[in-house]
């Protein structure tokens, strides 16, 4: 009775050395394991860390040069309006003076355009391109033709004056305002702006 006494007694603590022994496998698997998944959720969030930061960086920037091609836009249009007032005054600047002050706003807001142009999407790239090419257009007709000049190439006092009008409503009330409210609804969601 004493050797199966010794036996179980010998059992019992085997037992338990096996018992603590795994206790003592499964609390440091269990730590190595929490410091592998800690390190991987550190590691992730770095990551997640480096790229909101670089979201932010792109954010403020494209908000920057949204910023700066909206002043030049609005140059160029207060130019353009200027050029194609049919309500000449005189002593006013010469409409060949206004020609060259729209032809400098005009191509630094060409030149701003192209250099940016990458960080926009096509679609507000397309909308861009379109505004310009109606500003360009109706430069073109005052640069070019000279429509506001009676002796220059569109023959008739009528055909000038109807071409001018025309360039004037474009101007305020039908194209360029509505791909200008187009720009600006495209900038406002870019900027977030409700």
């Amino acid at each position: 009775m004493v050797a199966t006494l010794q036996m179980v007694l010998g059992l019992l603590r085997d037992l338990g050395i096996l018992a603590a022994g795994a206790w003592l496998l499964a609390h440091v698997s269990k730590v190595a394991i929490k410091q592998y998944f800690d390190k991987q959720l550190e590691s992730y969030q770095t990551e997640l860390d480096k790229e909101a930061v670089k979201f932010t960086d792109l954010h403020q920037k494209r908000a920057e040069i949204i910023g700066e091609f909206y002043v030049k836009l609005s140059e160029f249009d207060q130019d353009m309006r200027a050029l194609v007032d049919p309500m000449f005054s005189r002593g006013e600047t010469s409409r060949e003076e206004k020609i060259e002050i729209a032809a400098k706003s005009g191509e630094e807001l060409q030149r701003f355009y192209l250099r940016n142009k990458v960080y926009f999407s096509s679609d507000i790239c397309g909308t861009m391109d379109d505004l310009l090419g109606e500003y360009r257009d109706m430069f073109h007709d005052f640069s070019v033709a000279k429509i506001h000049d009676a002796g220059e190439s569109l023959p008739g006092s009528e055909k000038r004056i109807e071409k001018w009008q025309e360039n004037w409503e474009s101007l305020t009330k039908d194209e360029i305002p509505v791909l200008r409210e187009e720009l600006q609804s495209q900038f406002r969601d870019i900027l977030g702006v409700s």
